[in-house]
């Protein structure tokens, strides 16, 4: 009788051990995506300020980390962001140098930094101080502790993008808007997978890049697999590697812009009025999972609207800042001059 209380009382810590630590696990893994979302936010809106000094730059960059931590259950406030600089060679991220102003000229405007890091904590959840234990409360362990830190840097000049949203668009949309509007950022855009409208208008211009090919809708798959889940995450929180301009991407067979998880994300998007960044193709080739587009640039684009109602299913927004690296031919005061990207670098 004692022998048999021993070993259930040992398996009862056991389980408790284990319950508790997918808790933490899962927990951990919310607060890293937390993280790499609010950190990749902050750089964007740090470089894409229109404040005059750097201090109103950097509070730009705190308001837009927090909306960003909290779209995701956290949130950020002034302390939790340092701002910095990563050596363009390496693109290291170096913490005994980080704080350290670099005296290259590109980054004279944002006090000689090019990289934001961004903690977020447990402690900063907005529901709860810490990650809650279950069984281990039991012994007296309330909760666990526990951070997350993320460091995204601006690149001018690079051929590639990281963050990317899975939406492929003709390069002739931007092209179209542009020649008929004079700003590309001015017309609404209508995105229905194979075709797109410029102010509810098909033209000839905008779809000019080849098709989508028979059972895919057009959403871009970078690597991150076929599943609904996948493809809702890169929508909500954009592809952690770097595309390059000229490479040649996959696709997301099927049309999922039917499935909830999609949906919900596209929804949050709208909801945070999200400026994105999404690949601009000239070219496809190929049919269903060997189908392929060649990327030539790269625009911002903000989503307004959606509706998923089968083959009349379509995104809807408008163009924003461009990062073009070929084919785009805009010049106008909304462009960012030659190519930008940010990206994750720890």
């Amino acid at each position: 009788m004692i022998l048999t209380a021993g070993l259930l009382f040992f398996t009862m810590i056991i389980g408790s051990i284990v319950v508790d630590m997918g808790l933490y696990l899962r927990q951990q893994q919310a607060l890293q995506n937390a993280a790499d979302a609010a950190s990749l936010a902050a750089v964007q809106a740090f470089f894409e300020s229109s404040a005059s000094s750097t201090s109103g730059k950097e509070t730009d960059a705190v308001t837009a980390a927090n909306t960003m931590a909290q779209a995701n259950g956290f949130s950020v406030a002034q302390g939790d962001l340092s701002f910095g600089y990563v050596d363009p060679v390496t693109t290291t991220y170096d913490s005994t140098v980080f704080n350290t102003a670099s005296s290259n000229p590109v980054f004279a405007s944002t006090g000689g930094y090019d990289a934001v890091l961004v903690n977020v904590s447990a402690g900063q959840n907005k529901t709860n101080s810490q990650i809650p234990s279950i069984f281990a409360n039991v012994f007296g362990v309330s909760g666990f502790s526990s951070s997350a830190q993320s460091v995204a840097v601006y690149r001018g000049g690079a051929n590639g993008v990281s963050g990317l949203r899975p939406f492929y668009m003709c390069v002739g949309a931007w092209n179209e808007a542009q020649s008929d509007y004079g700003d590309p950022t001015i017309p609404e855009i209508t995105f229905y997978g194979s075709t797109l409208e410029v102010n509810g208008t098909s033209v000839t211009g905008a779809n000019n890049c080849g098709a989508m090919g028979p059972g895919n809708w057009g959403f871009a798959d970078f690597g991150e697999g076929n599943g609904a889940p996948a493809l809702a995450n890169v929508i909500a929180n954009g592809w952690s590697q770097e595309v390059d301009a000229g490479s040649n991407e996959g696709v997301t067979p099927g049309n999922k812009i039917n499935s909830c998880q999609v949906g919900d994300a596209i929804q949050q998007l709208i909801s945070n009025q999200t400026v994105i960044t999404v690949p601009l193709y000239d070219t496809s080739s190929g049919n269903g999972n060997n189908a392929t587009f060649h990327i030539v640039g790269f625009a911002g684009f903000q989503v307004d609207g959606y509706q998923s109602h089968g083959n009349n299913s379509y995104i809807q927004g408008h163009f924003k800042k461009t990062a073009c690296v070929t084919g785009c031919n805009y010049t106008g005061t909304s462009t960012i001059s030659g190519t930008t990207s940010f990206k994750l670098v720890h």
